[in-house]
């Protein structure tokens, strides 16, 4: 039966995944957009102290250069989109999906990245922010972003790996207790793959009133 099949990634059609892919997206560009944002109150802090480490300025530009990057590439899917009849779906997804993966990727990087690049040497407090802030922005995304579960992966593994590499740097005299803390970071991916699980079913009811509404057109046609 339909209602007993297990949903997942591989069964949906092409149209279904560029849907997903679609979503996801938005995600992605939106958390990007926000990022530099969302690091001024950080800033200003540093900036209060008479603080302003190097890596603060590279962090800094590499944001904006990121925010620059996923607009222009938003503005090639949305005309890939538009021209999605002479291309096919298929077609889409194949180009689509490792560039939205590789923005993915790099805006985990990024925000996980924000700590590392104040250093060891700002106040302890100030660090303590940036890392959790940081880890909040990865917790609401397992949410909002898992609509392409391929997509979240890129984010998700990628922020892990810097968070755990920059702890020991960041905080030198704490790492031993708060490096094992991480393994709480697998909550975030099982609440991405249930809130995945969410996206899959509302595409697949959509696809079956589709079906639905398209046998029933016909066989009042043939009616008729």
């Amino acid at each position: 039966m339909n209602s007993e099949r297990v949903l997942s990634w591989d069964t949906l059609a092409p149209a279904a995944q560029l849907q997903l892919l679609g979503n996801s997206f938005m995600r992605v560009r939106d958390g990007c957009t926000v990022m530099p944002l969302l690091g001024l109150p950080g800033l200003a802090w540093l900036y209060s102290l008479g603080l302003w480490p190097p890596g603060i300025t590279l962090w800094w530009g590499a944001s904006l250069l990121l925010v620059g990057a996923v607009w222009g590439v938003w503005g090639l899917w949305q005309r890939a989109l538009k021209q999605r009849d002479s291309h096919g779906a298929a077609t889409l997804l194949a180009v689509w999906l490792p560039r939205v993966q590789a923005l993915a990727a790099l805006y985990g990087a990024l925000v996980m990245s924000s700590a590392a690049s104040a250093g060891p040497d700002t106040p302890f407090e100030l660090r303590v922010v940036f890392i959790c802030g940081s880890t909040l922005v990865v917790s609401a995304h397992a949410a909002h972003q898992s609509a392409a579960l391929v997509v979240f992966k890129r984010f998700f593994f990628t922020s892990y790996a810097v968070s755990l590499l920059s702890v020991p740097y960041v905080f030198p005299d704490h790492w031993p207790y708060l490096l094992p803390m991480h393994l709480a970071f697998g909550v975030f991916f099982r609440n991405a793959s249930i809130s995945h699980q969410f996206f899959l079913s509302n595409v697949d009811l959509t696809e079956r009133f589709r079906a639905a509404k398209g046998e029933a057109e016909q066989a009042l046609a043939v009616k008729n």
